[in-house]
């Protein structure tokens, strides 16, 4: 019964460290996006021009969004040293934008202690982890790693499943609903220079860019907590060898 225990707990211990890896990569990889000039620059005029093909409008990205691309790409090199707590917001965002900013500003910051929490949070349950691992066999200590394992890409699969099945648009809306008190995301193009600077297929295209950065990023932090536990785990069963021959 102990050592059954003991294999459910690592499966828990296993799962968790993949879905933590996995949350601080993602939420890592938000960030990065966030303070990236090029996404309210060059991405975002790729985005508009496509936006205006769409509605077959006769309008240029420079025309509907109101700036030109020199008077964009300095709007978006203001505006990634804010998101990064440098300097103001850039000239031409009227108040309700600007005090959406902050909201967002602000999520950015929760989403950067996040990562770190969670990386750290998936070191210390590895080291947990090992140890267990380190006190059984390797083969004994297969099985329930690979539970784990199983069971966290489940989890996710099912996650993603239900995305999809909800569709991005109103997955964004509900996004939205969720992750602010106000209404500030609510605008209008007649006004707000962002929301003609930043279409809905804008944020399509970034949130497959966040996957693809994140799950690289969780392959490299669960490849490398995987190597260290391979070496720290052989370490203790050769010191404990070396105590039983003395």
């Amino acid at each position: 019964m102990q050592e059954k225990s003991k294999n459910v707990l690592m499966a828990i211990c296993t799962a968790l460290i993949v879905l933590l890896s996995i949350a601080g990569s993602l939420s890592a990889a938000v960030v990065r996006e966030a303070e990236d000039a090029e996404f309210y620059s060059t991405r975002s005029r790729q985005a508009v021009q496509e936006y205006l093909r769409q509605m077959e409008s006769d309008l240029d990205a420079s025309a509907y969004i109101g700036m030109s691309e020199a008077e964009q790409q300095q709007f978006a090199g203001e505006m990634s040293a804010w998101m990064k707590g440098e300097g103001e917001l850039p000239d031409g965002l009227n108040s309700d934008e600007k005090l959406h900013m902050e909201d967002v500003r602000r999520i950015i910051r929760t989403a950067k202690a996040l990562s770190r929490g969670c990386t750290v949070a998936a070191m210390m349950i590895a080291l947990l982890v090992i140890w267990m691992s380190a006190m059984s066999g390797p083969k004994d200590a297969a099985k329930p790693i690979a539970i784990g394992a199983v069971l966290s890409v489940l989890l996710l699969a099912g996650t993603v499943a239900a995305g999809r099945g909800m569709g991005f648009d109103a997955a964004f809306i509900r996004m939205h609903q969720l992750l602010f008190t106000n209404d500030l995301w609510l605008m209008d193009p007649a006004t707000d220079i962002l929301i003609r600077m930043m279409p809905s297929n804008l944020f399509e295209a970034e949130l497959l860019r966040v996957m693809q950065r994140g799950a690289l990023m969780a392959v490299l932090t669960l490849a490398a907590l995987c190597i260290f536990g391979m070496m720290l785990s052989g370490q203790i069963r050769r010191m404990e060898q070396e105590g039983k021959n003395k």
